[in-house]
């Protein structure tokens, strides 16, 4: 059997949707080769590809784009372009945030970012019914453009109150890209805004960023304390984690400002796996801190170089005072 068949179809048919005239570049490391070499194969068989190795650039972690690799990329004059990529601590701000800039905005690609994609994600997340998916993001994306407030609370602790301004947006990310300058994290299904306003606490069991790949899901969950949209406090049993995540978030301004509160519905997914490029979009809460995405919200009163993900368990959720989660399962019909 062909080797990430549904997930390579999903990728290049139902997402990217791939034409006849298009170039698709695909940025790969050593540690995901076989993942981007797969994307490739699949790719060729329609149109002019071209694989590039990070490695074979620069070392890593990357501290900058180096100029020959974007060069080459350019070169090639892509029109859809892919990360398959591991994350490494730093590369977001000084690598990825260029890399995607050049891709996008110069280059006017159609772009699929797929940080820390695994051969796990590859036959789970990406090669699920996407169809579906695109459906469940635009019903939930039309219960949630218009909400001006959501509580959530949980059986470990959590317990949050947010405001929403009808001045930012929400994003349907629902697993297509099909405009030229446009891009999407795969595996797709969620639906996102910035908030206005959060305050309260969060009980995380699984943290963005380099931490995914660094921690995984978490034996025992960290709490975050949140006053005036800021984290004030972090605290838990694992003070390495602790420590490397305050610190972290308070390496820049606004790195610990919430930028980001999304609800999940990659429907078809069974358990988190450790990993948050998937684990995000699983049915459910997550939120971020720094980096807004002001391209998709709106918001560009403020900015962060970080964007670091946490995760919740089993949230109880009621947007404007009617119920949208409990206990982590859908309330409303998605399907």
């Amino acid at each position: 059997m062909e080797k990430y068949k549904k997930a390579k179809e999903n990728i290049v048919k139902n997402c990217l949707r791939i034409k006849d005239d298009d170039r698709v570049v695909i940025i790969t490391d050593k540690e995901t080769q076989a993942i981007g070499q797969a994307i490739y194969e699949r790719g060729i068989r329609v149109v002019p590809c071209k694989v590039v190795i990070i490695e074979d650039y620069t070392v890593r972690p990357a501290k900058k784009l180096p100029d020959k690799l974007a060069n080459d990329i350019t070169d090639f004059k892509p029109t859809v372009s892919v990360y398959a990529s591991s994350g490494k601590e730093g590369e977001l701000q000084d690598f990825r945030f260029p890399l995607v800039d050049l891709l996008r905005k110069k280059l006017n690609c159609r772009h699929a970012h797929m940080i820390g994609v695994t051969t796990q994600i590859m036959e789970t997340g990406m090669s699920q019914d996407y169809t579906k998916i695109y459906k469940a993001a635009h019903k939930l994306y039309d219960l949630l453009k218009s909400a001006k407030n959501i509580e959530l609370t949980d059986e470990f602790g959590t317990n949050l109150q947010i405001t929403f301004s009808p001045q930012l947006s929400w994003k349907c990310e629902d697993g297509i890209v099909d405009k030229q300058g446009t891009w999407i994290n795969l595996p797709a299904g969620e639906v996102f805004t910035c908030p206005q306003k959060a305050y309260g606490k969060v009980v995380a069991w699984e943290v963005g960023d380099y931490f995914s790949a660094k921690y995984g899901l978490l034996d025992k969950p960290i709490t975050l304390t949140i006053k005036d949209s800021r984290v004030t406090n972090v605290e838990g049993p694992n003070k390495k984690l602790t420590k490397e995540l305050w610190q972290y978030l308070n390496k820049f301004e606004n790195g610990a400002r919430m930028g980001e509160f999304a609800v999940g519905c990659l429907l078809g997914l069974e358990k988190l796996i450790g990993n948050l490029l998937q684990d995000e979009k699983f049915p459910g809460i997550h939120m971020a801190f720094g980096h807004p995405y002001p391209e998709f919200t709106g918001q560009k009163s403020w900015d962060a170089p970080t964007h670091v993900d946490v995760i919740p368990l089993k949230v109880t959720a009621n947007v404007d005072g009617l119920p949208l989660l409990n206990k982590g399962k859908f309330v409303v019909e998605l399907n």
